[in-house]
């Protein structure tokens, strides 16, 4: 039998703990090793395997279709599947004979019934898992959101995300480099001396803002994109905005704001935007045939 090995680790917060790419690999050379499988092909992805369209995973079931190799060596059967569909092309490839042999760390799955029906279980199981650690950090991050009034994502410009070594949780700090900068910037522009593009090249130029070196990149100047968005962006004056259960959630969040509200409405002002405030619309008379002089 000539065999495949998948190894896969999530990019994702589910497989946070699992074992790396490498440590799968290391135990998965042991089994081959020790049983004398020949392995043709070894397939490595960092993927999650919670929805479908896995590149690798797919170029795998292609080339046991193709008759490259009829045997699958893998870590664990969730480094498989955590969905119902691809578990069950796996399953459906057994079932046609293309796929023989099922090797992981734990044991061994061939085309037999109880077998599949263990397979099925397995994967059942993953997807179980998948389904319930997705609640728990959505429920996680609607908790932080609305209780903790804390932001959920990566910190926008200005912030950090830092993790408390006591209570083991993240939360946003300022970035004392990057927030009197921007802060600056942001004043400059209140003060209506200096157009916002005026301000973008000191920024960048004069003032030689770098964005925050992160592990695939960082450690440029400003977009200018990024730097509009920061200047229309009411998380500056301490309110935030999130989609939470499909719904737009305002709250005021617990971070230091950069600017007080009418210093932000200002700046809203110099670039030209209408501020939307919440007004309580009332039934008076002459509504809309008296307005205001200014």
């Amino acid at each position: 039998m000539k065999y495949i090995v998948y190894l896969r680790k999530s990019t994702e917060s589910e497989d946070r703990q699992v074992a790396s790419i490498g440590d799968q690999k290391r135990d998965v050379e042991l089994i081959a090793e020790r049983e004398g499988l020949n392995v043709v092909k070894i397939y490595e992805e960092s993927k999650s395997a919670k929805t479908i369209g896995r590149e690798k995973f797919n170029q795998m079931l292609e080339d046991f279709q193709s008759g490259v190799a009829d045997g699958l060596l893998v870590w664990h059967l969730n480094r498989v599947s955590r969905n119902a569909y691809d578990g069950g092309c796996v399953i459906n490839l057994m079932d046609e004979g293309t796929i023989k042999e099922i090797k992981t760390c734990s044991g061994t799955f061939r085309n037999f019934g109880s077998d599949k029906m263990m397979l099925m279980i397995e994967f059942a199981i993953s997807k179980k898992y998948s389904d319930d650690l997705s609640e728990v950090v959505t429920r996680g991050i609607k908790n932080k959101f609305l209780h903790r009034k804390q932001w959920i994502n990566l910190a926008k410009p200005g912030y950090l995300n830092k993790r408390d070594d006591e209570t083991k949780r993240s939360k946003i700090v300022t970035d004392t480099i990057r927030f009197q900068l921007l802060q600056k910037a942001g004043h400059l522009i209140i003060e209506g001396k200096y157009t916002a593009n005026e301000v973008f090249h000191k920024l960048n130029n004069e003032w030689k803002y770098k964005t925050k070196v992160r592990r695939k990149n960082g450690g440029n100047p400003m977009a200018k994109s990024a730097f509009y968005r920061f200047l229309s962006d009411p998380y500056y004056y301490g309110l935030m905005e999130a989609n939470i259960d499909g719904e737009k959630r305002q709250v005021v969040g617990s971070h230091d704001p950069m600017f007080s509200q009418s210093e932000w409405e200002t700046i809203q002002i110099r670039l030209g935007r209408n501020i939307r405030r919440n007004v309580t619309k009332k039934n008076l008379p002459y509504r809309g045939i008296l307005k205001c002089g200014d």
